[in-house]
């Protein structure tokens, strides 16, 4: 896949790559055109911007899609011009929409504060759970770098912010919150954080991270900061 016109920056920054699911039949965006020229296929990713001229195995792929997954539509995939064939594409851009308007009408205005769940995923199997079924996805270090440079991007010039770690269970990504909090530390960025956490996974070594590298601090709603699992 060659690209002729690179895709719009904030939207390619806000929209990052899409995930690549093996066992999954793809089939092309509602928001791509196609056009064939002189033997190539073209295609026009609108909302990106995106413009890209196949090779022939990629072609071949997309003209025979719905297909499942296979190495060839790689970049396809990740470039978002296929997607799951039950995947909403219009709730997608609607949610892009509305991200990119709050950013404008806040754009002078820094963020000082974040919720980042860092996995859904959760070493405790509470009866009472409302994530039950949510599918388990951790973050990963090139998405845990974007958010540092986000967060060191919208800070504001006094450089304060303050986290709440939420999951599933922070603690199961412990590498991510360890790689946030370095990320922000060598920035220069003064932080604090809070986390909503079964607290299975503390230990001595753990207690001691959690106050000096993530500035752990206790809630102001502390009767949600420990949550007892079953």
């Amino acid at each position: 896949m060659k690209t002729i016109v690179e895709p719009k920056q904030h939207i390619a920054k806000l929209w990052g790559k899409q995930r690549i699911e093996e066992d999954t039949s793809y089939r092309l965006i509602k928001y791509v055109l196609r056009v064939d020229h002189e033997g190539e296929v073209l295609l026009h990713n609108v909302v990106t911007g995106q413009l890209v001229v196949l090779d022939q195995e990629e072609a071949k792929a997309v003209d025979e899609l719905p297909q499942n997954y296979n190495p060839v539509m790689e970049q396809l995939v990740a470039e978002h011009y296929l997607v799951p064939e039950g995947y909403d594409e219009h709730q997608q851009v609607v949610s892009l929409r509305t991200i990119m308007l709050k950013l404008e009408a806040n754009k002078e205005r820094p963020i000082n504060s974040y919720t980042i769940l860092p996995t859904t995923a959760c070493n405790a199997r509470c009866y009472y759970c409302f994530e039950q079924g949510v599918k388990r996805v951790t973050m990963t270090e090139e998405t845990a770098n974007q958010v540092i440079d986000y967060i060191v991007s919208h800070c504001g010039e006094n450089r304060r912010v303050a986290i709440e770690w939420f999951g599933g269970e922070p603690t199961v990504a412990m590498n991510r919150i360890d790689q946030i909090c370095a990320g922000l530390h060598n920035s220069g960025i003064n932080y604090i954080s809070t986390m909503v956490t079964n607290g299975y996974l503390f230990d001595e070594e753990v207690v001691k991270k959690a106050k000096n590298l993530w500035h752990l601090r206790p809630s102001t709603n502390p009767c949600f900061t420990l949550v007892a699992g079953v």
